[in-house]
């Protein structure tokens, strides 16, 4: 697998990637930034190592992010890595990612 790997976010990551966002722009004006940041570092990591990442059902993977509590599900279809899921880390586990 090349290091070019596209990131497809699924339409629940979408929304679950909106709350947070909307979320931290109610709590302080730079924290949506902020995670906005985080997430694109560890979406690039994933394109870049997608391997390196536990799988935790099947052909799913979670990376966990390091300054926000949240959980990043995705899996590898060829070229691209297709985010499932965005969650807390202390919300109820998935039994279904997709």
């Amino acid at each position: 697998m090349s290091n070019n790997n596209i990131v497809v976010i699924s339409d629940k990551a979408a929304d679950e990637i909106k709350k947070v966002v909307n979320w931290c722009g109610k709590i302080a004006i730079d924290l949506k930034s902020r995670f906005i940041e985080e997430l694109d570092y560890f979406f690039s990591r994933i394109s870049n190592m997608p391997y390196a990442y536990k799988v935790v059902d099947k052909d799913v993977h979670r990376c966990l992010m390091k300054i926000f509590p949240y959980i990043i599900f995705f899996s590898i279809n060829q070229n691209e890595i297709i985010v499932l899921r965005i969650r807390h880390k202390k919300q109820k586990q998935l039994k279904r990612y997709r």
